[in-house]
């Protein structure tokens, strides 16, 4: 390889002229360029990281059902009009649901999930979107439940991490890049 700083001829394998010390840019551009193209593997969400999220939304949830129970018994509705009676009971029977299907289809993340740094993706590594996130939510987190919780418990074992509820709807939960 030919030095272009000096013209002098140097070894194939050589990063630096051997005359003039120059550094060879062939060589310097090869190395920079990664031996595969193929992206890493994604850095899947461990069932720690996960159960810590859920706490934390176990705690914003608790914050929003005291909120909706508060403003409904505090603001005399009922009495007004009953039959609006059964709207806070609605309300606050929907708002975890509401609060998991919104935030994981719209941001992928819930509260605790964007505190712990992971988000659900799917297999292209893009947001679940509003119909996989009911699906995982809804109805994959409950068939998650019925058999003792095993689904959840699932992703402790899984080489991907996913639990039932992921399986069904064909999400993952990676550690988010920074």
């Amino acid at each position: 390889m030919q030095c272009a700083n000096c013209g002098n001829d140097n070894p194939p394998e050589a990063r630096f002229c051997a005359r003039c010390g120059t550094e060879l840019p062939e060589i310097a551009a090869a190395a920079s360029i990664p031996a595969t193209l193929e992206p890493a593997p994604p850095a899947y969400a461990g069932g720690e990281l996960r159960v810590i999220a859920w706490l934390v939304d176990i705690f914003v949830m608790g914050a929003i059902v005291v909120a909706i129970a508060f403003w409904s018994t505090g603001t005399g509705i009922a009495d007004r009009n009953e039959s609006l009676d059964i709207a806070p009971g609605l309300l606050l029977m929907s708002s975890p649901w509401l609060y998991y299907w919104l935030l994981t289809g719209l941001r992928g993340q819930t509260l605790g999930k964007m505190l712990m740094g992971i988000v659900v993706v799917d297999k292209q590594g893009r947001l679940p979107g509003i119909g996989r996130a009911a699906v995982r939510e809804l109805l994959g987190k409950t068939i998650s439940t019925l058999p003792l919780l095993i689904g959840f418990v699932w992703m402790f074992f899984d080489p991907q991490r996913q639990g039932w509820h992921d399986k069904l709807a064909s999400t993952y939960v990676v550690k988010r890049s920074r």
